[in-house]
């Protein structure tokens, strides 16, 4: 089972990949965010994930000041970004800074699977 923790600061984006996500038996959302600061709070509270699955963009705590500071205080989680921002500058920075993969929000579903499965 791959547990997931999913940071998503728009809630209908959210609740739609949550969706996506528990309709698969491997995969449980274990935890959900708005913002990277509340990703960390829940870690610091004992919720227990094997991906963060993160926004680039969102209030408080960005995707990538995330992946910095998740891998203080949890560096056996890995991090993926999903986004919308298909761009060389972003998926180097998030690469950079420790993020484990960089998937595009124009995914289809069998794709966003893979791609977590890779991740994990």
């Amino acid at each position: 089972m791959i547990r997931v923790i999913l940071a998503e600061d728009h809630n209908i984006v959210r609740n739609g990949i949550k969706m996506l996500l528990d309709s698969q038996p491997e995969i449980s959302v274990v935890s959900e965010a708005s913002n990277g600061q509340q990703v960390l709070d829940l870690i610091n509270a004992g919720s227990e994930a094997d991906i963060v699955l993160a926004d680039i963009n969102m209030p408080q705590l960005d995707g990538i000041a995330l992946i910095e500071e998740l891998k203080k205080i949890s560096p056996q989680t890995k991090l993926a970004i999903l986004t919308m921002l298909d761009n060389d500058k972003y998926v180097a920075q998030a690469f950079a800074a420790g993020a484990c993969g960089y998937l595009l929000k124009n995914l289809g579903e069998d794709e966003l699977v893979f791609g977590l499965k890779a991740v994990h």
